[in-house]
């Protein structure tokens, strides 16, 4: 083999390991920035409703007191390692009253926790919380509110939220208030005097 040969046949032994070695490389880099990822999904809906949607405009629907109201978080593992000890966190909006809820509830802070022990590669965990609105603001036009979800352990993160409306409550101001109970207790007072005179008369 003369020396052009030798050095062709050189060339291209290097030529491969360089890129056998490289697509190593490569892998070994895309697989250590993917070895942990999780993604959380929060939708909403109404109880009356069948579809759940990211978020609810002013236009699409208005809560009203004692609403039904659903809560959907999906978490997915979308890397290619299994996601051990997950804590999942929801922190809820005013005006709501839990009716189910995964994990523990902390009143003090209006929030949901819970734990997803393990979740292998590419599956997915599912949490429900369903609820209705109390005790809704005064007020004139609707009150608009979020919730706010994460899903995190020591090697991932992620969060999502979710938006709706709630109507206020109109209720007489004090004005009319005393107004009407002037109305009453006149009329009581009237009833009163005509009582007393007929009784002074006799019949």
């Amino acid at each position: 083999m003369n020396k052009l040969n030798k050095s062709l046949v050189t060339c291209a032994l290097f030529m491969t390991l360089f890129l056998n070695s490289g697509s190593k490389a490569w892998a070994q880099y895309h697989n250590q920035n993917n070895r942990y990822s999780v993604v959380i999904d929060k939708t909403i809906r109404s109880t009356a409703q069948t579809e759940f949607v990211d978020n609810i405009s002013r236009n699409t629907y208005v809560f009203n007191e004692n609403d039904g109201i659903e809560f959907r978080l999906v978490v997915e593992n979308r890397s290619n390692s299994v996601l051990t000890n997950l804590t999942v966190t929801d922190n809820l909006p005013k005006y709501l009253s839990l009716q189910y809820y995964p994990g523990e509830f902390d009143q003090k802070n209006n929030r949901i926790t819970t734990t997803i022990d393990s979740l292998g590669v590419g599956e997915t965990k599912v949490l429900m919380i369903r609820g209705r609105i109390v005790n809704s603001p005064i007020g004139t036009n609707p009150v608009a509110l979020t919730n706010f979800a994460e899903v995190r352990n020591q090697n991932a993160y992620d969060n999502d939220r979710a938006s709706y409306y709630i109507a206020s409550n109109n209720i007489p101001d004090t004005g009319s208030n005393i107004l009407v109970l002037g109305s009453v207790f006149g009329s009581l007072m009237a009833l009163a005097s005509l009582g007393l005179r007929k009784l002074a008369r006799g019949y």
